[in-house]
């Protein structure tokens, strides 16, 4: 792996919680390799989650009718942000990669991750009107979220009753991370470790250590470009490219689907599962005989990337975003569709790894105090 500056932003309240331990995981991983890594645990430094007046060291322009955005532009170009913005700015100028690692809350990030949002990535700092999306600030940075949840993988499927988890992506990465110009790698999601064994917690784990090894490496996800967009009818897509894949089944991205069935995967790719996900089908599944679907085959890692039938034909930075999927295959059982897996019976000899308060069906239906 090239040698690079990592930035991790951490949020959890536990060193014992699950998302502690990814973060470790990442950090001793990203050291081993060379990279430089930077740490910046928003609960221990008890970071101001509010954007307000006091963020600016020197008066506002306007206090009658103060607008933040407006102003930390001003502050920003005379160095008069408060301290703590601007040392969180200075790591981020640094980073060539930046990993958002926190528990789901409420279908989005906590609210002190959200408020690092809010504060750090100002106006003039890290977009403008004229600089966003694909000619963003941060256009040569990549950036990505790993965070856990507290519902099983099963409950945020496009039938379950939490909903398509692209859909729940879309305006984390599109609307901030790839607003701001980031190449977006796709997200690292532990699925309900509460409700897992702490072998099954430990797979998901060596799988994330696995993934760090050639992470800098990684395809970014692909989202439409802005010349798609014709400014002067405010940004709508060009008549060129609605006629060019007017013929196709899925729309060009989960947010920019064209009033068709939301491309499958296109803010994922990359499934951490137990088991062998459900494989859209494609042209070679013609093909595949039902003894290769079924032949047991030695423990592996496998990355099986199978585009969805009709999927708009792109290509280089335009290429469409193609459904990519961990697999895990045992030796002794064969391919099976991927199943939630069952709470586990408690075991008080199995200490647990972090408490946590449950915030809301983005973080499931867990007991007041379980492990994440």
């Amino acid at each position: 792996m090239e040698k690079k500056n990592v930035l991790i932003v951490y949020a959890h309240q536990s060193s014992g919680s699950f998302n502690a331990a990814a973060k470790d995981v990442a950090v001793e991983v990203l050291k081993a390799s060379g990279c430089t890594v930077d740490v910046s645990d928003l609960y221990a430094i008890n970071f101001k989650a509010t954007a307000t007046v006091e963020d600016i060291t020197v008066g506002v322009k306007d206090p009658d009718c103060f607008c933040y955005a407006e102003e930390t532009k001003l502050a920003w170009e005379r160095n008069e942000l408060s301290s703590d913005i601007t040392k969180e700015q200075c790591k981020l100028k640094k980073a060539d990669l930046v990993i958002f690692q926190f528990p789901m809350y409420w279908f989005s990030v906590p609210a002190i991750m959200k408020g690092w949002i809010d504060r750090v990535l100002t106006l003039g700092f890290a977009f403008s009107p004229e600089k966003c999306y694909g000619e963003g600030f941060f256009k040569d940075k990549m950036a990505m979220l790993s965070f856990t949840t507290g519902s099983h993988q099963s409950m945020f499927s496009a039938n379950a009753i939490n909903g398509d988890m692209n859909i729940t992506l879309w305006p984390l990465q599109n609307g901030i991370l790839h607003y701001c110009g980031f190449k977006v790698l796709a997200p690292e999601i532990f699925w309900a470790p509460a409700h897992v064994s702490r072998s099954e917690c430990s797979t998901m784990l060596n799988h994330w250590r696995i993934r760090l090894g050639s992470l800098m490496s990684e395809k970014p996800l692909v989202f439409p470009p802005l010349d798609y967009f014709e400014k002067e009818t405010g940004f709508q897509l060009k008549p060129e490219i609605i006629e060019k894949f007017a013929t196709k089944e899925y729309g060009l991205a989960v947010g920019v689907h064209q009033g068709k069935k939301v491309p499958l995967n296109n803010q994922m790719r990359w499934i951490n599962c137990f088991c062998e996900p459900t494989r859209h089908p494609g042209p070679e599944d013609a093909a595949r005989s039902e003894k290769t679907m079924t032949a047991k085959k030695p423990q592996a890692t496998s990355y099986d990337r199978a585009a969805p039938p009709d999927a708009p034909e792109l290509s280089g930075q335009e290429a469409a975003t193609v459904p990519h999927t961990h697999t895990r295959e045992s030796p002794k059982e064969p391919r099976t569709q991927c199943t939630p897996p069952p709470t586990p019976t408690p075991n008080p000899k199995v200490p647990c790894m972090g408490v946590a308060v449950v915030c809301g069906p983005g973080v499931g239906t867990a007991p007041k105090t379980t492990k994440r």
